[in-house]
């Protein structure tokens, strides 16, 4: 799978990112975004559920994500400085999907499973963070 642009390619369920409203759809289920800054990104879901990802370090290095509960980190494993490179893992510490950001700004996904709400939070949000064409201030 990967972030091209607001969808998510080869996904199952269809997963996009709609700008005009701030809400990203998963399959039927809906994530509204309240925050789209890169070190705090957080959306509900038609529930109130609460989805958010949070810098948890100095650099990009280290993002923690709670999705209604559930902990997730999302850490680089690149080598170099420019490596865009992150794991994924759950409160286990078991790998759920693998990320990497590309130069044209796209950002792959490779999950262990199958594509959740909570992994597709969580790699939407990274698009903020590890895809260079989408460069924002904070």
């Amino acid at each position: 799978m990967i972030w091209q642009g607001a969808t998510l390619a080869d996904a199952s369920p269809a997963t996009f990112f709609d700008e005009e409203t701030g809400q990203l759809h998963v399959g039927t289920h809906v994530l509204r975004f309240v925050s789209d800054t890169p070190s705090d990104v957080r959306a509900v879901d038609a529930d109130g559920t609460a989805y958010r990802l949070v810098k948890r370090s100095i650099t990009v290095t280290r993002y923690e994500a709670i999705c209604g509960g559930r902990s997730y980190q999302a850490r680089r494993t690149g080598a170099g400085f420019l490596e865009k490179r992150r794991a994924i893992t759950d409160e286990t510490g078991a790998l759920v999907a693998s990320t990497i950001g590309l130069p044209n700004g796209d950002l792959v996904v490779a999950p262990e499973g199958e594509l959740t709400l909570d992994l597709a939070f969580i790699s939407w949000a990274l698009t903020y963070v590890d895809a260079p064409v989408r460069r924002t201030l904070y």
